[in-house]
């Protein structure tokens, strides 16, 4: 159990480092406010916390990376590339609701929400989250395009890196 959440801490915190860099690197060339897209009329609360809302996908991409790797790790070739180009968008799909959460939360701040309020606004912004989450994930080109790259090497190279410090086997 102990490796399993050295392998997770190594994932999450891989990514969330690399998925950081690539959002500053972005900002240094230009990009500025918009990394991240939107729907209209949505207050922007991943673009004054993005930090945080790369840590929730790293926390996702971390999940699914401990788990294929101890389904997958003895792929080559082609299963490989295969195997980490699903585990890739499940990634999304397993952070959306936590996502639209951390924007609940954030849409709160301020205010003294308890009780059944609060969980109601919560529960409002993650069913949003399904609704308009792969909106926002889709148009945050070319940061998404870059991340899933990383996602792959990561999870390719990692893996490689992992079996020689001896966590997998």
């Amino acid at each position: 159990m102990k490796t399993q959440i050295k392998i997770f801490l190594f994932y999450t915190l891989s990514s969330w480092v690399l998925g950081s860099v690539i959002y500053t690197f972005l900002i240094l060339i230009g990009f500025s406010r918009f990394i991240f897209g939107a729907v209209y009329g949505m207050f922007l609360y991943h673009h004054e916390h993005p930090y945080q809302y790369i840590l929730v996908v790293a926390v996702a991409y971390g999940l699914c990376a401990t788990v294929w790797i101890r389904l997958f790790c003895d792929t080559h070739g082609w299963r490989r590339f295969l195997s980490i180009s699903v585990m890739i968008p499940l990634v999304f799909v397993l952070a959306v609701v936590p996502g639209g959460v951390l924007w609940g939360i954030h849409d709160n701040w301020g205010y003294i929400c308890m009780g059944k309020i609060l969980w109601k606004e919560l529960a409002w912004a993650a069913n949003a989250s399904i609704d308009f989450g792969w909106i926002i994930v889709l148009s945050s080109i070319p940061y998404n395009v870059l991340c899933v790259i990383m996602g792959y090497l990561l999870t390719h190279f990692g893996q490689n890196y992992l079996m020689k410090k001896g966590w997998v086997t």
